[in-house]
This record gives C-alpha cells, structure tokens and sequence, in this order.
C-alpha cells in the first residue's frame, strides 16, 4: 500500500517532536526544582559571580551566626555590670545612712553582703567562661571574705584576671573588640570594702550604734573612694552598651547584605516559574498535535484519495 505523505516530512516532524520532549522535561525540571540549571554548566557566564555571591553569603551567615553568640555574652556582662554597678551604689547609699543616722551598727554586714555581691558580680560566667577574667580560666576575683580581703597588701591583689580583651571577626576586614577586665571595674570598690574592713578590725573600730569623730572622719573619706568606683563600673556599663550598638549596626548590615545576594543569587539560578509553567504548558500543547500529526500520517494512503 503507497503511502501519499512525505517521508522526509515525517522525519523532519519526529526531530521536531523530540526538540520539544528535551526542552519539556528541562522545563519539567525547572518547575520541580526551581532552578534554571541541573548544574553550573548550565548557568554559563553566570557561574562565576552565583559561586563567588554563595561564597559570600556563607561567610555572611556564619558572621551571623558569631554575632548571635557575642549578642548573649554582651547581654549577660551587661545583668552583671548593672548588678556590680547597683552594689556599688547601695554601698555608698548606706554609709551616707549611717553618717546621717550616727548609727554603723549594721554597716559590716551591709559591707560582707556588698563584697559577695559585687564578687559574684566579677565572677560571672558565661558558656563556662569567665566575662571578665581578661582570658584566663580561673576566677578573677580570688578573695573569699573580708577576711581574705583584709590580708591582702593591697586591694588589687583581689584580682587574678589576664589581661585580653575578647574579640570576633564579624564583619570582613574588622575585628570587633568588646568585654571589660575585673580589676579595671572593681579596684576602687574593692580599695573600699578593703578599706571599711581594715578600720573596723583595727583600732578605731569596730562600727557600732554611735560612731565616733575618728569614724565619722574616715566614712566621710570613702566616699570619695566609692563615688571613683560608680565611674569605674559606669564607664564599663557605657562601654559595654556601645558595642551592643554596634553589634546592632553590624547586624543591620548583615540583614541588607543577606537579602542583596540572595535577590542576585535568585536572578542568576531560579527559574521564572511563571514563564516555566506557561512554556511546559505551551509545549505539551505542540507535543499533543505532533504526536497527532504523526498518527495522521501513519494512516494516510492512497485509499483515502479513492
């Protein structure tokens, strides 16, 4: 039986028909992955930039992800500063109360519990780590009681702290530098508490219900000590809440930056899905009428022309 189609036709509409079956499954592909490309081959001169701008938004994330960590430890010697700087206060208040009262009866154990206080205060931990030993793994403040601070030659002996400040690569090319040493917060408030403690066990004390002209005197001469101590832990509380700013304007730029490379990565390897879905669409249509065609022309022969 003569067939009247042409076959070189026929060929010409199979070659067709397998054009559109590769570019339908690649745009089948597009749809269930979103991306343009199976691989980097694919995305040609867009390779190079869509690997260097995923290069940088890993660094980026991982710069996020230490700036978190630094956020907390900053938090955390933030509750610490304000409770030493809160003692230090107390402590000055209540010998202010005893000067205006004349009664320093109570005075020693307002000073042991300002002394454990403001410790614990030095000695907080973070993550197993001291916030201000300056890089040292022990304690910074050694002293356990008045009594230890008493036998020691000077107040700075109270401190064990190193002396490194922390630091983070947050950002390329900057290091952020941020914590406070113990001994630079706390010598003038130790120097105090080392000093009440001195006079009471010496032979001008101890405080009692009446103070004396000698004891009066020497109240009245610590609060010149202690008011040098509230500037020693409020320029640490300043110092500290500056680079929580920073850490903020830090994180501002890690958010702007993060969205810029993900809109640049997207341009360069997410498919239009919109565009995908319609060609799929349109290519499914010229499938089903090649697939048409080519059944029209098995069948076709001279018996439909008799």
């Amino acid at each position: 039986m003569t067939r009247v189609g042409d076959a070189g036709q026929a060929m010409l509409l199979r070659q067709q028909m397998l054009k559109i079956q590769d570019r339908s499954a690649d745009t089948q592909r597009q749809v269930s992955t979103g991306y343009k490309s199976a691989d980097y081959a694919g995305l040609g001169a867009g390779t190079g930039p869509l690997l260097g701008a995923q290069s940088l938004l890993s660094r980026i994330d991982t710069q996020k992800s230490l700036a978190a960590e630094v956020k907390t430890r900053l938090d955390f010697t933030d509750t610490a500063l304000t409770n030493a700087a809160n003692v230090t206060q107390d402590l000055r208040d209540q010998i202010l109360k005893v000067l205006s009262t004349g009664n320093g009866a109570s005075l020693m154990v307002q000073t042991d519990g300002s002394f454990s206080q403001f410790t614990a205060a030095m000695n907080q931990q973070f993550d197993g780590q001291y916030l201000f030993a300056g890089g040292s793994d022990a304690a910074p403040v050694t002293a356990a009681s008045l009594a230890d601070v008493i036998a020691l030659p000077t107040a700075a002996d109270a401190f064990n702290n190193g002396t490194l400040t922390s630091q983070a690569s947050l950002e390329d090319g900057a290091t952020f530098t941020y914590g406070a040493l113990a001994d630079t917060v706390g010598t003038s408030m130790m120097t105090a508490i080392k000093n009440i403690a001195e006079f009471n066990a010496g032979p001008s004390g101890p405080f009692s219900a009446e103070l004396t002209p000698a004891q009066r005197t020497f109240l009245e001469g610590q609060l010149t000590v202690l008011s040098a101590a509230q500037t020693e832990v409020q320029t640490a509380v300043s110092t500290n809440g500056i680079a929580q700013a920073r850490l903020d304007d830090i994180g501002t730029r890690h958010d702007a930056q993060t969205v810029l490379l993900k809109s640049f990565i997207g341009d360069v390897q997410d498919a239009d899905m919109a565009e995908a879905i319609a060609r799929l669409n349109q290519d499914q249509v010229a499938l089903q009428a090649a697939y048409k065609m080519l059944g029209d022309l098995g069948q076709t022969s001279l018996l439909n022309f008799i």
